[in-house]
Parts: structure tokens; sequence; C-alpha cells
């Protein structure tokens, strides 16, 4: 693995943003998704190096990617299900609480990114 991707640079930052703006025009959150599955397996490489001076500011991207990760898992799951119980009626309803659920995983995420804090429940690496 390359030096350079252990390093914190605007670059990366730029990428995070990227990902959080495709999750927000939700059409391109698959490539969002994309991106935070190769740049979390690369930071994961990373934190398991001994001799990275930057852990936490990995550790703060690392932890963006897999909320992100997990916000695009959880909902393709849950709009799913709504989309095959559309015929019972509870479809809507679990559509709906899944497109309100990612929206407000995704603004939580922008919220934290600006504050400079690494998501809830991310195991400190």
């Amino acid at each position: 693995m390359k030096a350079s991707v252990c390093q914190v640079n605007k670059t990366q930052a730029v990428i995070l943003w990227g990902s959080y703006l495709s999750y927000v025009l939700f059409i391109p959150a698959f490539f969002g998704c994309a991106v935070s599955h190769f740049k979390s397996k690369q930071y994961e490489h990373c934190l398991g190096r001994v001799e990275v001076a930057n852990k936490t500011d990995l550790n703060l991207l690392a932890s963006h990617h897999h909320w992100l990760i997990r916000t695009f898992i959880f909902v393709s799951v849950l709009v799913m299900a709504g989309m095959g119980t559309l015929f019972y009626g509870v479809g809507y309803l679990i559509t709906i609480v899944a497109l309100v659920w990612w929206f407000v995983r995704v603004f939580q995420g922008i919220w934290f990114l600006a504050l400079g804090k690494a998501m809830p429940g991310w195991k400190q690496g």
C-alpha cells in the first residue's frame, strides 16, 4: 500500500464529502457506497500499521465511510422489504420509514463530519 494513502490530506476529505453528496442526491448513492467501501479497506490497512502517526484522522475518515456503507446496506434491505410488501399495504410504511431513516443518517453524518467527530459506534483502530 502506498504511503500517501495512509497520510490524511485534503483529497481524502473531498472524497468523503463527495460520497455524502452522492447519498444526498440518492440516485448515485451506489457509487458513493462503492467509493466508501474502497476507501474503508484502505484505511483499515493503514490503521493496522504501527508506524502511522495520524490514527485519529484516519479513524475519523474510516468511521464515516463505514457509516455510509451501513446506511446504504440497511436502507437497501428495508426498501426491498417495503417494495415486496406493497401489495399488503404495509410496504408503503416500511419504504417511507426507510427513506426518512436514510436522510436522518446522512445528515447526521454530515453534521458529525462538519464538527470533525467520528461516528458513534465506531471501533477505534
